[in-house]
């Protein structure tokens, strides 16, 4: 971890990135108060990714989710219940989003009730069909956040702005200058870009879609097919677990579908990015 601390106003901010989950985070900690201690809050927020990443990774062969990929078709896999929390959440929001968020496209002949396939047991989970497969990516950063805003609450920091690959952003408290963080759009979301953007105080922000032309990552899980286009959808939500799946959803769904999906979660805004 790299840290940076600097004196502002008579309060102290703790800059820190570290690199996690095939991306970046970037932490900025202001110290309110003389007995909190960020350094410690930002080392135990490096610990809990990395140990979530250890868990969730679909990229790792190491990790556990791959290891309950190899074997869940074959016999019931004993797991975690970190790993059966998570696919339990997936579960819900697949059914939420009427199939628009699924952890199970990259399942061999994936169709849209693939994830229907998926019995989660309380401490086995089993796939009734052969060569499904889960990938957690488009979930994880939203579930870790979830995370850090409880080491947050736990440290005592009521100010900070996490950042996880500018696609999955937490804000609490406010930086110093106004009620909230104010966050800009430039291809991505970020803590600092050129565009006036929104300003975001105790909630979540998360993005989903295609930054360039040529940039195609998101499987629509009704056709099998990469989408395609430039364009993005942001959401702003109390959870970031629901944010990273509202925020895929809305970027496949067209209105009014759009709208009812948002409504599904409660109270969330919305915005589509170009």
């Amino acid at each position: 971890m790299n840290c940076v601390c600097r004196q502002y106003g008579g309060r102290e901010l703790l800059y820190a990135y570290f690199p996690v989950m095939h991306t970046r985070c970037d932490l900025l900690l202001w110290r309110t108060d003389p007995q909190v201690e960020t350094r410690r809050a930002a080392e135990r927020i490096q610990d809990r990714l990395v140990g979530i990443e250890r868990v969730a990774s679909y990229f790792d062969p190491c990790s556990e989710l791959s290891r309950v990929n190899a074997g869940a078709a074959a016999a019931p896999v004993v797991a975690s219940s970190e790993l059966l929390t998570m696919i339990r959440i997936c579960l819900d929001g697949h059914k939420r989003t009427g199939g628009l968020f699924d952890i199970t496209v990259r399942s061999e002949h994936h169709r849209p009730t693939t994830a229907e396939r998926i019995r989660v047991g309380e401490q086995r989970i089993f796939y009734e069909e052969p060569g499904l497969k889960i990938d957690l990516s488009g979930f994880v950063k939203g579930y870790a956040l979830d995370r850090v805003r409880e080491i947050l609450r736990e440290e005592g920091v009521t100010d900070a702005l996490v950042n996880l690959g500018n696609s999955s952003v937490y804000a609490c408290g406010s930086d110093g200058r106004q009620e909230g963080w104010r966050i800009g759009y430039n291809g991505c979301f970020g803590a600092a870009a050129s565009t006036p953007g929104i300003v975001l105080k105790d909630r979540f922000l998360t993005t989903s879609g295609n930054d360039s032309p040529t940039r195609r990552h998101i499987v629509d899980p009704r056709t099998g097919v990469l989408r395609e286009g430039r364009g993005a959808v942001g959401v702003v939500t109390q959870s970031g677990a629901s944010g990273e799946m509202l925020s895929t959803s809305l970027f496949l769904a067209g209105e009014p579908q759009r709208h009812l999906l948002a409504e599904r979660f409660g109270k969330v805004q919305y915005y589509e990015l170009t």
